[in-house]
């Protein structure tokens, strides 16, 4: 599974490298252009050379694409009596304030690449062996810090899935209410809204990287044509919704093959799915994918309910998803090959895809005794100070430094 990991992400590890090198340099072309600006007001000049602005216009901003061959770039750089102030996605801002924001993006760079090159077991043993302190107005406690490696930590999993479903439970019950509140204002005409629970499957390929970057480009390619209309019905453009508000997930499988299966696994708010037209649709977005499986609300609860599981249709789905976002690697089922190929395939990916604005109603940890919001007031130690070889050995994997291992303690005689 190691072997796999780094393999696969050396790339990855790699560019945010040169990210982080590339800002590093950025930021450091402002100090000088700023000090050199200062200069040129003491002295009294107020117009600048070609040369300078030229070079002033190739600082490049973060999130700004190709600057040098867009009109942007023209307007990119303004000199304002001793301030020189830099238009970038976030608006205008002084020179030193986007050197700030530079800065931290290189940080946030160093940390992915530092974190990508760590080994999965230097990661999980830091799980519970670091704290953070919390606060609210009457009390103060700390909490344990874990890893936030679910396919692989038991008590991450767990801490995670109670999280997800929670989270899903809110925004799921929200938007179930108001689709029910509109179909009654229009009467209640229809099948009443509830959550369906649909299961989509894909041929295998043997790359489970692969196989994840298909189906997220099928399954937005099925949810623009769903969601707002506009699919494909027989010989005719049907501009009726499928569904409204939904989430979904991936999940990845061993195979009856050990060459490793990809699902997703959707709870969408609607009225009616149809399953013909739904199956026709994902096998246009992918050929040869004809196993689609959906189940209504009313076979969903009746199921829950016969497990013990006393809920409603959001409670259900909240499970259905939840289960699926924290699921593990059992080394019984899985190979380490295919272990390895499923961490790459979701690493740097939203492990809960949703329509738009589906967590607007976010929830806020409140304390029950003071009614006041829960905040960080100390930090945990870094991994620096906690796990000094760890890191020292993911900088030596990034820059392909090898120590000098030193002589042989004894000498071998041959014959």
């Amino acid at each position: 599974m190691e072997y796999v990991w780094r393999h696969r992400m050396a790339p990855r590890i790699a560019a945010w490298g040169e990210r982080a090198d590339r800002l590093k340099r950025t930021a450091t072309r402002m100090v000088r252009a700023n000090d050199a600006s200062a200069r040129r007001v003491n002295l009294g000049a107020t117009e600048k050379t070609t040369r300078e602005r030229e070079a002033l216009a190739r600082i490049e901003a973060p999130g700004v694409r190709n600057p040098t061959d867009t009109r942007r770039a023209l307007r990119a750089v303004i000199h304002d009596g001793r301030r020189i102030v830099v238009r970038g996605p976030h608006g205008a801002m002084t020179l030193d304030g986007r050197r700030v924001e530079l800065a931290k993006s290189q940080e946030h760079a160093e940390n992915r690449a530092r974190a990508a090159a760590m080994s999965r077991r230097d990661i999980t043993g830091t799980c519970r062996k670091r704290w953070r302190k919390v606060s609210c107005g009457c009390k103060s406690f700390e909490m344990e810090v874990g890893c936030d490696q679910t396919t692989l930590c038991e008590w991450c999993r767990k801490r995670h899935w109670k999280r997800w479903r929670r989270r899903i439970v809110k925004a799921m019950g929200t938007h179930l209410r108001v689709a029910v509140e509109a179909w009654r204002r229009k009467g209640a005409r229809g099948p009443k809204p509830g959550i369906y629970l649909v299961t989509l499957t894909m041929p295998h390929s043997g790359d489970l990287v692969a196989d994840r970057t298909t189906m997220g480009e099928a399954w937005r390619d099925l949810s623009k044509r769903a969601s707002y209309g506009g699919y494909q019905l027989g010989e005719r453009w049907s501009l009726r919704k499928w569904w409204g508000h939904h989430a979904v997930v991936y999940e990845a499988t061993d195979g009856t093959k050990s060459d490793g299966h990809m699902h997703a696994h959707a709870a969408v708010i609607s009225q009616w799915v149809p399953y013909k037209e739904l199956r026709e649709q994902w096998a246009r977005s992918i050929p040869g994918a004809v196993i689609v499986d959906v189940v209504a609300p009313h076979v969903a609860v009746a199921k829950a309910n016969a497990k013990g599981y006393a809920t409603n249709q959001a409670g259900t789905a909240a499970n259905y998803l939840a289960k699926y976002v924290t699921k593990g690697v059992d080394p019984s089922e899985m190979t380490g090959r295919k272990a390895g190929e499923l961490l790459v395939a979701f690493a740097g990916r939203r492990k809960v895809t949703t329509s738009r604005h589906f967590w607007r109603a976010r929830e806020v940890a409140c304390c029950a005794s003071c009614a006041q919001s829960f905040r960080l007031t100390e930090s945990p130690i870094g991994l620096q100070e906690h796990a000094p070889s760890a890191v020292l050995s993911s900088l030596a994997e990034r820059t392909r430094w090898k120590p000098s291992r030193g002589s042989p303690q004894v000498a071998l005689r041959w014959g």
